[in-house]
């Protein structure tokens, strides 16, 4: 750490030599500044200078490359800094903000609610009941003042705390600062662009390109420079600096100056229940002030489990298909009246038209035709899905396969089959065509055995099938699906929400402002996945109930087993989705991110196809994604009943748990390599 307390009174804040760059930018170029304990410290300077640098490294959120910051500030409490941006949480009423971060400080309640009162008579701030998204920008930014002034800190970093304000509001608030420094002993650093303002300050430190131009009391920077103005001080500085510069090129430093090892602000432990308690709340305020993603959160898991059990797995029905009949004399046509009664074993009514009808029933659309070619045409154009030829005299033909056996005639064989060409384009549709009628072939010739008295034996293949040992004897793809569409679900629904709010917060400069207050990232972590187990509870029941109580998916295993695979499924979406949030800056990027990522986990999941069918090189790699094992798992807890001890059972909660391992060392190694900070506008 460059940031250091010193526990004598002679210190305020002092920066020495203090080196930052962004690649070959060079922010602050050995910067040296020195803030007297008890006094007031304008820091002026234009846009782009290094101000709003200089202020994240004294608070620590930001570390520098060379030099030191030494600070009496022993606490996260003992410092209040208000952001350039407004940073606040826009779902908080002003009551609940001041609420937060008094308890992130460590105030009372009591504390927290005096302070607050006397506070909003100082600045003038509307009923504290009002949320922070309604009130106006000025509004908001006597709010965050506000904030930085809850706890009554030794230290005030405040940037650009008059922007936009009422002149009068302003010197009120100048006038306030000036007399809690006298009196009080507070040290302030001030960032403004008015620098008629700053002659109410202590110093001023006039700030240009990275370096302090001079460090003086107001009166003597004139005096000094022979100006009117501090304003005509600053440019006549200014030009001084430019005409020095014109034969120097500022660049990156070989050697940086000596950097030495400080002592980091302290809050007590990693972990205090003060901020988790004020993390949960503030969730908890933002999850319920939030209707709409309170809808995306419940609503979702409901339209999709639906949509799935809707939209998936069913036979189509309606599907035309092209018969030419050569059997009777107007083909088809004579087969639109249904079969007389007590025709079960009477063949003078033609079993092409028996199976013509079993298909009607069966939901296919029969388009007559009178020749194969012109059938298969039609096919061609899009106009049927394929084509059904029965052959002339194909009763008597197949009448005479029974009757023959092994011995029967060319002509019987050739003309007692059904010829069907299908349109394959879509595999799908095909598929389950063929499927349709070879079954509906199957339950026609089993009426024909029946009315005749045949034995059934005699119809079917010389295989028999029991029973299945697990499952159902017809397949479903629903039921197959079930296990990798709830888990998935309850991965992306906790990862989309983290990713979301996270980043959100880190945009809007709300995540380093508690961060600097003293929240860690372990308490933010925790407080997101205590309020979304809550969530995912009932996202679950939502699931589990549409899936396995209305559309009836096969669920013979322990409950309690499945619901523990799903609730830890779900924690490695919310650390899957804090390793994402802190990774990226944009919301835009952790949004292709998380993407990419939920597309290759659906297909590696084996929902779309089985596992063991995917290419051996990927079979290899299943390890590699955290629904993979859980999905197995899942299936085997619904569909077998195997508990936990059971090797693939086991395998499945092993690997969801050591994926929720490996996110949080990669969230561990990402904020080590960013030194814990994150970039924000």
């Amino acid at each position: 750490m460059s940031v250091r307390f010193n526990n004598t009174e002679k210190v305020g804040v002092v920066v020495r030599d203090a080196e930052k760059c962004y690649g070959k930018n060079v922010v602050l170029n050995r910067l040296n500044m020195n803030v007297d304990p008890g006094s007031i410290y304008a820091l002026l300077g234009p846009s782009g200078c290094g101000k709003t640098t200089l202020l994240s490294c004294i608070v620590g959120r930001m570390s520098l490359d060379g030099g030191y910051i030494e600070t009496s500030a022993r606490q996260y409490s003992s410092m209040g800094y208000m952001p350039q941006n407004i940073a606040l949480y826009m779902t908080l009423s002003i009551k609940e903000t001041f609420s937060y971060y008094g308890s992130v400080y460590g105030m009372s309640d009591a504390s927290i609610e005096l302070r607050g009162v006397a506070l909003a008579k100082l600045l003038e701030l509307p009923p504290l009941d009002r949320i922070v998204e309604t009130l106006s920008g000025g509004q908001q930014r006597r709010v965050s003042l506000a904030v930085s002034l809850i706890h009554n800190p030794e230290i005030l970093i405040l940037d650009e705390p008059t922007v936009g304000l009422d002149p009068i509001l302003s010197d009120s608030i100048w006038k306030y600062l000036v007399k809690i420094a006298n009196e009080d002993r507070k040290t302030i650093i001030i960032t403004t662009h008015y620098i008629e303002e700053a002659k109410q300050a202590h110093r001023v430190g006039l700030m240009r390109g990275g370096v302090l131009l001079c460090e003086e009391t107001p009166a003597d920077l004139i005096s000094k420079n022979q100006c009117e103005s501090m304003e005509q001080a600053f440019l006549k500085l200014s030009y001084k600096q430019e005409i020095s510069r014109q034969n120097e090129e500022i660049s990156v430093p070989e050697v940086l100056p000596l950097k030495r090892k400080g002592i980091a602000l302290k809050k007590g432990s990693i972990f205090t229940s003060q901020c988790f308690k004020a993390e949960l709340v503030k969730n908890g305020f933002f999850i319920w002030r939030n209707k709409p993603m309170l809808l995306f959160l419940f609503g979702l898991p409901l339209v999709i489990t639906f949509l799935f059990n809707m939209a998936i797995g069913h036979s189509p029905k309606g599907m035309r298909m092209a018969m030419v009949s050569m059997e009777t004399p107007n083909g088809v046509y004579d087969c639109i009246a249904p079969p007389p009664p007590g025709m079960a074993c009477n063949f003078s009514y033609p079993l092409s038209c028996r199976f013509a009808h079993k298909l009607r029933d069966n939901g296919l659309e029969l388009v007559p035709f009178e020749d194969v070619v012109t059938a298969i045409q039609a096919s061609r154009r899009g106009f049927v899905w394929g084509v059904i030829l029965i052959p002339a005299n194909y009763t008597v033909s197949l009448l005479a396969r029974f009757e023959h056996n092994l011995r029967t005639p060319d002509y019987f064989a050739e003309h007692g089959e059904i010829n069907i060409w299908l349109d394959m384009s879509n595999q799908n549709i095909g598929t389950l065509l063929k499927i349709n009628l070879v079954s509906t072939y199957n339950s026609y010739m089993q009426d024909v055995f029946d009315g005749c008295h045949w034995p059934q034996a005699a119809l079917s293949l010389p295989i028999k099938m029991g029973p299945p040992i697990y499952g159902e004897k017809v397949a479903n793809l629903n039921h197959y699906a079930s296990p990798a569409i709830i888990l998935l679900l309850i991965f992306y629904l906790p990862m989309s929400y983290t990713i979301g709010v996270l980043v959100q917060e880190k945009l809007l400069g709300v995540l380093e402002r508690s961060m600097v207050a003293g929240v860690n990232l372990i308490e933010v972590f925790i407080a997101h996945t205590v309020i979304q187990i809550f969530i995912l509870f009932i996202q679950m029941g939502v699931a589990m109930t549409v899936l396995y109580f209305i559309y009836e998916s096969p669920f013979v295993g322990d409950p309690l087993t499945a619901i523990s695979l799903i609730l830890l499924q779900g924690i490695s979406g919310i650390a899957f989705g804090f390793c994402i949030a802190i990774t990226f800056d944009k919301m835009l990027h952790a949004t292709y991110a998380s993407l990419g990522s939920v597309f290759s986990f659906f297909f590696f999941s084996g929902m779309v196809w089985p596992q063991q069918g995917a290419h051996f090189l990927l079979q290899w790699f299943r390890w590699v994604v955290p629904v993979t094992y859980s999905v197995e798992a899942m299936r085997a807890l619904t569909v077998k009943g195997w508990s936990v001890l059971h090797p693939l059972v086991a395998k499945g909660f092993l690997s969801v748990a050591g994926w929720i391992l490996i996110y949080c060392l990669f969230a561990h190694i990402v904020l080590r390599l960013r030194k814990g900070t994150f970039a924000t506008p």
